[in-house]
Order: structure tokens, then sequence, then C-alpha cells
């Protein structure tokens, strides 16, 4: 009996183990009996919550210190969906104020979280804890902002928006230096790209909770603006939100004090016996108005966490803040629903009560569900609502070799979807048109993913689609574009084996744990990586990230048809197009293969190792994802997700007809500098990329720009502001400093920014033969000089929409001139140059760039 309960229970961890898969790849995944060794039998409690118990733990064989939390043993449905959610969460972001995740354990009935150790407990302990002094108004205050700039990070910049749903004290940690870093992940909703609302039943602790939880309607990023600003006044006042022992009832609930204190300009009265406060009493003023925005009952006139982040940091003005009616203490919650969710919710959230390309219908007993058209899976097969992919190849819109374009019509067909619409994502309609017109119209052309046909009108749509929903009183047909079975891509042929590959690749990678441990118990053994015996020599695989999918090299000649399409190539290799196939659906990539010559050197070596490292760490929306790579042999490869609209090269100097938008240009310009403040100053580990240009700045399907090829990139330890290194980067783009045999800071990428701004305005590259005046061949002499003369309609030729913006075009040619300053402490930071490009600061007066020069 017991061995048939042993082979069960190995079969549940072989299946987890498989699960694991997609939880997270770039941490370690540890056994039960490990962690019960590095807690010493679980017996130092760090804290407790609803969910479980922390506990502290050393790893060998450095002896980090770890903080270990361990689900209640019973695994109720609920906690084991938190535990994925958290391990999902945390394990995919990267920003100096988040709890780094370690590793995690998910084996038989045991959850376990292991994080890394924050020395100084919680922002609960500081505030609230027993013995504690009341911590200085400066710490106080750097918190706040560390917080607001954790949540703005999970808000706006993650590759996934993230709402944190419980941002409380308790979920504030402290590390060494007192840098603030958001836990606790538990209760987090995931967000789609462009989504603003989702669905989700009521999370977070009470006293934190936004009205809105309690009114049965959808939830959005402003739930945790709610929670922050209760947080900002209790760190304001170094008291809790609720405190029944007050001297003066007023004084019992924090939020109501405190409005009432600032309305009847007492401000004081909340800090009076805090010495460093009362000396900051105008900050003290700022702080409190920004919670009282925060707070408000309403949704809408809650500020953003980007907003907040700048009314701290004092570069916007605060507005006065409204007149708040108070909810009353005790909620009820409301019984309104739409009679039909599918329908009634499109009006309020963007992409529905589905995610993107999924509809939704109702089912008995009034309940919603999400479906996938034929031909489509759900991105996250756990999650319903995320979506649904392709799990085919597309219709490709290339022109072949012999010259045409695939006009669908052998490959595809036409699956039809009664009563069902997308409302949005119509790109082309067609009137009074039968229905077979419309099936031919769709069929022949490569950007229609699918076609309405109602009443005589043909609406042709492309993806992303949203809103889909089945409704009767539609009255039409959706006809979606599928793939026919015999018709399959070269990938799709060999889907069963990629499959098994996979499964056995990531099986093996599932029992790695701790590839340069050396603590080997009897009992216990830490088991060592597998896969390392395999690997070449030539490569430390310990700078490897795992966070990546590893590919063999047959795999990526299989996904590239023998490496045919190529998309681009530069010193250290060419990219091609290939298809993979990710989750049983099939995925477009772009795949960079180093140049063998460079591989045998061992130059491209080190770059392979960089760029991997750096990117399957980083997370941010304006930076290109690597989904894995290729290191067998002498073959070094790197896969990324393609960007359909190629890259800033093309769009700016591609040779088309018309000058590319200025309204796409200035967007693009922001993109990039957010994507450096992030690399800078908000990374674990700050980087500089070194080689800013058109080239390495790529365009997705929505024309957003992601910074690529980190190359030759360098990292910077936590504090350092300078390194020191050999020449990198390309010609034009280039810091005078790298010249100069000193030590490079990230000033380096501000002055390759500077270049790439003025070249994104005038629509042309820094250096030109072919002009009709000699002094316009270099952009930035020119550019200046036109500055200076109050001639920079020059700099814009015919391109009506920037002529009729010129405070904008002098603003940012203003700001490009400040960041090719010669001298790098003249330049300002990305951050600062994120705020003068968005008008949040006013932008002085620049010098003449080669002014340094000339003095020297």
């Amino acid at each position: 009996m017991k061995k048939k309960k042993d082979r069960e229970s190995g079969v549940k961890d072989v299946v987890l183990q498989r699960q694991n898969d997609w939880l997270s790849r770039n941490l370690q995944h540890f056994s039960h009996c490990q962690l019960e060794l590095a807690t010493g039998g679980f017996t130092e409690v760090l804290g407790s919550g609803a969910s479980g118990t922390v506990y502290r733990g050393v790893l060998p064989p450095d002896q980090q210190l770890v903080a270990v939390k361990r689900l209640d043993k019973a695994v109720t449905e609920a906690q084991d969906q938190e535990f994925k959610t958290e391990v999902k969460v945390i394990g995919g972001t990267n920003h100096k104020n988040l709890v780094k995740l370690v590793g995690f354990c998910n084996q038989g009935l045991h959850r376990l979280l292991v994080y890394e150790f924050m020395r100084n407990g919680s922002l609960a302990d500081l505030l609230f804890g027993e013995g504690h002094s009341r911590p200085s108004w400066y710490t106080r205050a750097e918190i706040a902002s560390a917080v607001a700039r954790g949540l703005f990070y999970l808000h706006e910049e993650c590759s996934t928006q993230i709402i944190h749903c419980d941002i409380k004290p308790q979920n504030i940690l402290l590390d060494e230096s007192m840098t603030a870093k958001i836990s606790d992940f538990g209760l987090a909703k995931l967000l789609k790209v462009g989504q603003t609302r989702t669905l989700t039943g009521i999370r977070g602790t009470k006293g934190y909770c936004a009205p809105e939880w309690f009114k049965n309607m959808p939830v959005t990023t402003k739930v945790d603006v709610y929670s922050f600003g209760i947080l900002l006044l209790e760190l304001v006042c170094c008291r809790s939100k609720l405190e029944m022992e007050a001297e003066n009832e007023d004084e019992v609930v924090l939020a109501d004090w405190a409005y009432e204190c600032y309305q009847e300009g007492q401000v004081s009265r909340l800090v009076e016996s805090d010495n460093d406060a009362m000396a900051n009493i105008g900050k003290v003023e700022k702080f409190v108005k920004v919670a009282i925005w925060c707070i408000q009952d309403d949704p809408s006139l809650r500020p953003g966490m980007n907003k907040i982040v700048r009314m701290l940091e004092g570069s916007v003005q605060i507005p006065i803040p409204p007149d708040m009616s108070r909810w009353p203490m005790e909620w009820t919650v409301s019984d309104f629903q739409p009679s039909n969710i599918c329908t009634g919710i499109k009006g309020v959230i963007g992409n529905g009560a589905c995610g993107l390309n999924s509809y939704c219908r109702m089912e008995s007993g009034m309940f919603p569900r999400c479906d996938c058209p034929q031909g489509y899976v759900f991105k996250d097969p756990l999650d319903q609502s995320s979506g649904c992919v392709r799990n085919f190849a597309p219709q490709d819109c290339l022109v072949k070799e012999e010259g045409r374009r695939d006009d669908g019509g052998d490959r595809f067909d036409l699956v039809e979807m009664v009563n069902t619409d997308f409302p949005n994502g119509d790109y082309q309609i067609l009137v009074s048109v039968s229905e077979d017109t419309c099936r031919g119209a769709c069929l022949s052309d490569c950007l229609c993913d699918a076609a309405l046909y109602r009443g005589g009108t043909c609406y042709k749509k492309r993806m992303p689609m949203s809103n889909g929903n089945v409704d009767l009183s539609n009255g039409g047909k959706t006809l979606f574009k599928v793939r026919r079975q015999n018709s399959t891509s070269s990938t799709t042929k060999k889907k069963d084996q990629l499959l098994l590959n996979a499964t056995v690749g990531w099986f093996l990678l599932g029992s790695s744990i701790f590839v340069n441990i050396i603590f080997v118990l009897a009992s216990c053994p830490w088991r060592k990586n597998p896969l390392n015996s395999k690997v070449g020599e030539t490569l430390d695989q310990g700078a490897l990230s795992s966070n990546l999918r590893r590919f063999a090299y047959k795999e990526m000649e299989t996904a590239t048809g023998g490496f045919k399409q190529v998309l681009g190539s530069g010193s250290s290799g060419t990219v091609y197009k290939g298809v993979i196939n990710d989750h049983n659906s099939e995925k477009l990539v772009a795949i960079k293969v180093l140049d063998k010559v460079h591989v045998m050197e061992g130059h491209d070596v080190r770059e392979f190792t960089t760029e991997v490292t750096i990117i399957g760490e980083t997370n941010h929306k304006n930076l290109t994802r690597l989904v894995g790579f290729c290191n067998e042999g002498q073959h070094r490869v790197l896969v990324y997700e393609f960007m359909s609209n190629g890259s800033l090269a093309d769009f700016l100097f591609g040779g088309g007809e018309t000058r590319p938008n200025w309204y796409t240009r200035t967007r693009i310009a922001y993109s990039v500098a957010r994507g450096l403040v992030y690399l800078h100053e908000e990374c674990n580990t700050p980087i500089i990329h070194c080689d800013i240009k058109p080239q390495n700045i790529l365009l997705d399907c929505s024309m957003t720009a992601r910074i690529s090829d980190f190359g030759l990139s360098k990292l910077m330890k936590a504090n350092q502001t300078r390194t020191t290194t050999a020449i990198r980067g390309t010609k034009g783009y280039l810091a005078p400093e790298w010249f100069r045999n000193v030590p490079v800071t990230p000033k380096v990428d501000v002055h390759s920014f500077g270049i790439v701004l003025l070249e994104l305005v005038c629509c042309r590259k820094n250096f030109m033969m072919e002009v009709e005046k000699e002094e316009e061949m270099v952009l930035v002499d020119w550019a200046y000089d036109c500055y200076s003369k109050g001639k920079l309609h020059k700099l814009l030729g015919d391109d009506k929409d920037a002529m009729e913006d010129m405070v904008r075009v002098e603003r940012l040619v203003k700001v490009s001139i400040w960041c090719i300053q010669e001298d790098p402490s003249l330049r300002p930071s990305m951050k600062k140059v994120v705020h003068m490009l968005e008008g949040a600061v006013l932008v002085s007066e620049p010098p003449d760039p080669n002014s340094f020069m000339s003095a020297i």
C-alpha cells in the first residue's frame, strides 16, 4: 500500500515538475528536504500571515541568508493559485524596489517561496514595532518615494501590467540600507497589454482596500493607488490607519483626521512631536495632499503612480484636492450586475470580460465563459481571461524570392462563428458585397486574420481583437482564418517531436538545483544540473540566466527553414526570421546567429554571455524580450520575440516616399528614454547599454520602441557610478570620454540618446555626405547652428506635423543638445531627460556642445 502511495506521489511530483516550467525559469527549484535543512527544521520565525509563515534560512555554499515563506500544509485550491501567482509575478520582474525571489518548492503538498533576506524587517516593524524609536523624516520620505517607484514599475513599465492588490506596511520590506522593497504578490492580478480594468473577487486587507472592491465592479491599478494613499499617511504620521486608543475621537481614523487637519490648515497637528517633520512642514503638507488625492472614493479622481512619483519628487505642482465624502465604515456589497456581462462590460473594460482574441459567452446561471476561436489556444492555460494566441503560423506578408506574396488560398480556410462579434480590430470595410467576396478578400489579404460578414457588409479585422462576445442580436458571422491541417509550416510538421524534446528538456532543467553548490548530505543531497556536463568548455554556464528556454541547434535550423530569411546583420552575426513551438502554438521569433569565426576567436563568447545574462534578468516594456538561446558546441544563438515593424533605422532611413509621422517619432523618443531610465536606475543591477543607435531600437506591432542588442553592455555594482572598460559602441554615437582613457558612466548612453533624438526630430542620419550645403553634413553641428540662430524650421524640411508643433520641436532639440555636451557632468541623467521630454520640468538654454573641448 505504501509503495502504491509513493508511486502516486512520484507521478504527482512529475506533473508538478512539468507545471513548474511556466511558473518561472529564472528561479532555483528546491526540494522540501533542502529547505528544511536550510531553516534548521523551520525553527526561527520571522513573521506569519493568513496564508503561511516566514522563516529565517541559510543556503550553502556561501551561507546566503534567505527568508523562506511556507504556505500552510493544507494547501487549498485558492492557496495553490496564490502560490503560483506569486512565483509567476515575482519571477518575471526586476526592479530595485521589489523583493527578489531566489527560488521555490512545489513538491507534493509543500509550497514554499525563498526570498532574499531583508535585514531590517517590514515597514510595519519600523513604524509600529515595540521598542522602535520614531524613524527620521528623511528615511520615511525615501521609503514613500521608493514604494511609489515600485508601483509605477508594476503598473506601467512591466511587460505585463500588474495590480498588487495588497499594499500595506507588512508587505513593504527594508534591506540593510533601508531601501524599501514591495513583497507578497500572492494576491496580485495580471493585466493584458492595453487592458485597464479586470474582474476579480475581493482581495487585500481591511482598511487598505479601495471602495470599488465592495461594489462588484471591475478594479484597476487605482486600487493600489488607494492603498498607497493610506500607507503614505501612516508614513507621514508614524501611526496606524486605525487607533482605537486615540485621545480624541476624531483622531481614531487616520484618513479622516488627516483630511480634517489639512482642510483646517493644521497639518502640523499630525507631526507635532516630530522635530524632523516639523522642520520640513512644506514637504509634509505636500505628502498629505498627495495622500488625499490617492484616497478619493472616485477611482477616476486618483492620479496614476507615474504622476504620484512626480508629485512626491516635486517635479509637478499638486492641485488642491477636492472635498472628500467619506464612505461609511460598515460596507455592504452591491447586488448589481449587468444582465449580460459579456456585452455589458465592453464599454468599461478595453479588452472586454475576456482577453485579446478571446470571446465571451453567457452560460446558464448568468455566468460568463471565455473561449478561444478554432485554431487558437489560451495564452495562459491556467487563466481563461488571459486571452488567446494562434497555434499555427500566420500568413506571411513578406514578398518571397519568386517575387510574390502568400495569397493564402491553398493554405488557409475560414471557420464560421455565428452571432459572434469582435467590435474592435476593423481595418477595412467593404460595402454591398456577397459573403463569397468577403471570404475571398480575407483569404487573399495577408493582413486579414478574420472578417465579420453582416447585412452585405464585410468588416476585415486583424490581431489583436478585443471585446469578443456571442450575442443573438448580432445577426452576423465572424470568419476566422486558420491554417489547413494538411498545410503546416516547417515547424508544425515536427510539432510532436519538438514538443517531446521541449518536455524532456524542461523536465531535466526542472531537476537542476544549485549548479555550483558542493554541499552534500547523505540524507538530503543538493542535486547537480545534469545538463552542465554536456556544455562546451568555451562558456561559463554560471553566467547564463535560466530565465530562458534552451534550444538545440537542430531546432534553430528547423525554426528558420535552414536559416533562409534574413532580417538583418551586424558586426557580430546575422538575424533570421523563424517560427518556434510555444505552449502548443506557433510563435514568430527573430533568431540571431553569432558568426562562427568570432565564436572561435572567443570575442563574441563574452558578448553572448553578457547579452543572455542581462536580457534574461530584465523586464520592461521598452526592452526587447529574449525568449531563449542555443549554446551547443561552437554555436551561439539568441532567440528574441519578433518585432514586426523592424528597427528604428528602417523606419527613419528606409527610403520610403513619406516622412514618418511626427507623433510616432516623439512617442518612440519617450519610450527609448524610459527604457534607459530603467537600465540606469531601476534595475537590481544598473546597466550601461554602450551602443544606443537606431539599428538597436526595434519596433513592435503597435510601434512601441524596444531597446535591443545588449552585447556591449556593462554591468555596475549597486551605488557604483563609474566603470572602466575598453572602447565599445558605434562610430558617430560614441561619447568623447570613450577616447580619453577615463572611467565611463551612464552618461555615455545619454550622449548616444542625444544623437538618436536629433535623428528622430530631423528624420536623417547623423552624418550625410550627400547634402546641398557643407554645414549640414554633421547633424549635431547643423542642429546647434539652427537652434542658436532661431531657424529650427530648417531641420524639418516639409514635415507639416512637426512645423505645427514647434514648441515641442524646440524642446526636443534643446534636450538633445544638453545630452551631447562634451563634458559628461553637464549632461542630464536619463530620468531628468524623461522629465524634460514630457514637459514636467523646464529645459534651460543649453551651451555650445563643443565648448568643453575648445576650453581645453
